[in-house]
């Protein structure tokens, strides 16, 4: 049976569900990983990994380690990344095919749920006319204490194998200003099906992203990065650590506001290791 061809049931609360994530220099990169696994294991039964073998720094290791301490729980595996527009759609096709859930969840490692939400999340996931779960995002911008609006506001994030969600790449030659990835929902993968319909639940349960307040070596490598699988790879494939000089974050600049939420219990030692160059950012605003 191909991928995304599980015959139809009658959907329950017991139906399978999995987190998706992939792994690729996160200790360079400083990704909050361990706090996002395990947040996620709040809402699903399993997450499978996807690790970047040709990872530079301790990668394997960490998420091993990682995997280890929430055993049985976490899937480890591992694939060449070549970093060129199609690679976030073909780790997809990879970490899907470790797990027969039925629910699939598409998380980055710098993305976190508070567990304060359990009951919005899976209540959603039990009402059998539902098919996608879509969440708002908070964006950290410089520090934890202050967020940022950016173009991406939501996100369709769960949704049902058997009703064909799944990440697919979108940028051309055509198209390079489009995103690098999406959702995709149905037989003829329409996007406007993941934005209206009686099948998609609107939470209110925000994706904590992280992502933009890292250390800003890491988040200049990530921009970087980033911006390659934009030219299919411009030198950056084999996923080489570009050498470039930290972001600036300019936090007198744009449209920042001050963040009055809560961050999750997991975070604090993630937050605690970032209060130092936060100071300096934090000072900034002030003077």
């Amino acid at each position: 049976m191909e991928y995304g061809q599980i015959p139809k049931q009658r959907y329950t609360i017991l139906d399978k569900s999995a987190a998706l994530f992939r792994a690729s220099n996160i200790e360079i990169l400083d990704y909050p990983y361990q706090a996002a696994i395990e947040s996620a294991l709040v809402f699903v039964d399993e997450v499978v990994v996807v690790v970047d073998h040709n990872s530079q720094d301790r990668t394997w290791d960490a998420i091993n380690e990682t995997a280890r301490w929430l055993a049985p729980a976490v899937t480890v595996t591992s694939m060449h990344f070549h970093f060129d527009r199609m690679w976030q759609e073909k780790w997809w096709d990879k970490a899907a095919s470790c797990t027969d859930a039925e629910w699939l969840m598409w998380l980055d490692l710098d993305e976190i749920i508070d567990p304060i939400h359990y009951d919005e999340i899976r209540g959603a996931m039990a009402e059998p006319n539902i098919h996608l779960l879509n969440f708002p995002f908070v964006h950290f911008y410089g520090t934890c204490s202050w967020t940022k609006s950016m173009a991406v506001t939501t996100g369709t994030r769960i949704g049902r194998r058997s009703e064909g969600y799944r990440m697919i790449n979108t940028c051309t030659d055509k198209t390079p200003g489009l995103a690098t990835c999406r959702a995709a929902y149905g037989p003829q993968m329409r996007e406007s099906l993941l934005e209206q319909g009686p099948h998609i639940a609107r939470l209110k349960t925000p994706i904590l992203h992280y992502g933009w307040c890292r250390n800003a070596k890491a988040f200049a490598i990530s921009q970087a990065k980033h911006k390659a699988w934009y030219k299919d790879g411009d030198g950056l494939e084999d996923g080489r650590i570009p050498n470039v000089e930290p972001y600036d974050f300019k936090m007198k600049e744009g449209s920042i506001r001050k963040y009055t939420g809560r961050h999750p219990a997991n975070m604090s030692s993630w937050l605690a290791a970032h209060q130092l160059p936060w100071h300096y950012l934090n000072a900034e605003i002030s003077e």
